[in-house]
């Protein structure tokens, strides 16, 4: 035991000053968030006061966003609460008053960013309000911690629940996972693996309606099964997009039965035919999704919490929908949206669009990564196979991509160049921190499905790479020019220098309308071709693998961003 607690030790010393090639953090925002000062209740017990400190290295004129979600009963409306533009000299306190209509919890979150966009700064806390008109401030790792234990009490099959007792979850998946963890699948924390066995932090969702599909014509017994998986954070609609998704039958003398495996898509959508057979009256099959975070021996989400006795219970993260009862019809939309962790589900939703993106379109087979959320230190970045991400990233699919585009290149080329590190967007690196950086943002992106804006938080105004505008004007140093120019080959949209030359070279453009030019796989594979320590090396590796419709435009844009 001594020694699986100074491996943990030795792990989190590491994690904290070691600065290697594996170390990548995002950039640093110029105005920060906290609300960590606690929460007070306003007598008549009709509303919560909270303080938010906002901090500035220098004057700033910021753009601040507060929310709230409720995750326990209805305590408050939910949705933004404040939206404002603010001039911030230093330090600051911003008390606010949250309305609140009953006991429960909710999630309270802060979003502040300069006001033309840049790299935002998020806070994230869990209040609960007792009946008694008691109320505290949770940091997130504290709040699911107690929140999964009180729900494992109270709702079997729910909140942390050890493998070895998931009432009320079928046994199958158990049995698959217990064979997968013989085969050497289970997590790579080796420290919290000896001490204890995964289990699962489960939550769920509602069901909402959707538009029954098309019969499928002469099939006997058989039920086609379409709709979209999704969560919201910040009051944006976040689609599960690449995930994978199993479909149950719920039986309540037996136990449950798997129906079927499937993918979502980039839109989060799915669809599965399944055979409908409930058994001698049985009626119709009673139908609920299922989604786990992880993928064995590829990539999952762990929520690492002590365990009281120096060592950590590793939790995945999973998500049982409500059941639909007795479907008859040979067609049915059920429509899953995750309510329960969200934040978790974005994360996931990254990590594995990013592994399923990178080893579909790579060409090869990636090994395991795993991702710690909330982080297990503080901070957010990649390390050894490692992703850890901080909770106030903890809604960023296009973070949580980036991460594991450090990844990526770390497998491609055993190790990442430009040893890691503190970095700025339009701040001059080194070669190899500009193009490992880069080159992370540009999957990030990809991971994103968006058009061009880097977000740090969902419902920021993020940052745009797409007319990506740096007084730097070399892409050799710039990590935005380097995500601008890789972008650029591979989006469909136009742009020019609109008259800016920060923005780019005069006369040259991004002339790809309507079309891919350069395909993520060509992109992928060329990490393989050869170790590249900085863009130019990469661009001599891509080139030559491009057609020659490709390669003219493709210089075109490489010239307009700055190649040199």
């Amino acid at each position: 035991m001594k020694n699986v607690i100074r491996r943990i030790a030795a792990l989190l010393l590491g994690c904290l000053v070691f600065h290697g090639s594996a170390i990548a953090a995002p950039p640093q925002a110029p105005v920060t968030v906290d609300i960590s000062d606690g929460v007070q209740i306003v007598p008549g017990n009709k509303a919560i006061r909270a303080t938010l400190e906002i901090k500035a290295a220098t004057p700033v004129r910021a753009r601040l966003r507060v929310f709230t979600t409720p995750v326990n009963g209805n305590p408050v409306e939910g949705g933004m609460l404040i939206e404002r533009v603010t001039a911030v000299k230093e330090a600051q306190k911003l008390a606010i008053e949250i309305p609140v209509k009953s006991a429960g919890d909710f999630e309270l979150s802060a979003i502040v960013e300069k006001e033309e966009g840049s790299v935002s700064d998020g806070a994230l806390g869990y209040v609960r309000l007792t009946e008694e008109g008691e109320v505290s401030l949770m940091l997130p790792q504290k709040y699911h911690e107690i929140r999964g234990r009180e729900r494992a009490l109270t709702e079997p099959g729910f909140g942390l629940q050890p493998r070895r007792a998931r009432p009320g979850l079928a046994p199958p998946p158990l049995q698959r996972e217990a064979e997968q963890d013989k085969a050497g699948s289970r997590p790579m924390v080796e420290d919290a693996k000896e001490v204890h066995l995964p289990g699962y932090n489960i939550g769920s969702g509602r069901l909402t309606p959707g538009a029954r599909p098309q019969a499928i014509p002469g099939a006997a017994k058989k039920l086609l099964i379409t709709g979209n998986v999704s969560t919201t954070v910040n009051g944006v609609v976040v689609p599960m997009a690449n995930t994978s998704l199993e479909i149950w039958d719920s039986d309540s003398f037996s136990p449950d039965d798997l129906l079927g495996t499937t993918e979502t898509d980039a839109s989060g959508n799915y669809s599965i035919t399944v055979d409908n057979d409930d058994g001698p009256f049985g009626g119709g099959v009673d139908v609920y999704l299922y989604e786990t975070s992880r993928r064995p021996g590829k990539i999952a989400v762990l929520q690492l919490i002590p365990d009281g006795q120096g060592g950590y219970f590793p939790f995945y993260y999973a998500w049982r929908s409500p059941t639909r009862d007795d479907i008859t019809a040979p067609s049915v939309a059920i429509n899953f949206s995750i309510t329960d962790n969200a934040r978790a589900a974005a994360v996931w939703m990254g990590a594995s669009r990013a592994w399923w993106l990178s080893e579909n379109q790579s060409g090869h087979k990636l090994s395991y990564v795993e991702v710690r959320f909330p982080g297990f230190t503080s901070g957010t970045y990649y390390r050894g196979g490692i992703i850890n991400i901080d909770s106030q990233y903890g809604d960023s699919p296009e973070t949580v991509g980036h991460e594991y585009g450090h990844a990526v290149m770390d497998q491609a080329y055993g190790g990442v160049p430009g040893e890691g590190g503190v970095h700025f967007m339009c701040a001059a690196a080194s070669a190899g921190l500009a193009w490992s950086e880069g080159f992370a943002t540009a999957l990030g992106l990809v991971v994103g499905n968006g058009n061009g804006i880097d977000h740090w938080n969902v419902g920021d105004t993020g940052l745009s790479i797409e007319n990506w505008s740096c007084n730097l004007r070399d892409m050799s140093t710039d990590e935005g020019r380097v995500a601008a120019g890789l972008w650029d080959l591979y989006d469909t949209a136009n742009d020019n220098n609109g008259g800016s030359a920060d923005r780019g070279v005069a006369g040259h453009s991004d002339a790809n309308q309507g079309a891919q030019l350069v395909t993520l796989a060509q992109i992928l594979q060329t990490l393989w071709v050869s170790k590249q320590n900085d863009t130019t090396a990469y661009w001599s590796a891509l080139r030559p693998r491009l057609n020659a419709n490709q390669t003219a435009t493709s210089d075109d844009i490489m010239t307009y961003n700055y190649y040199k």
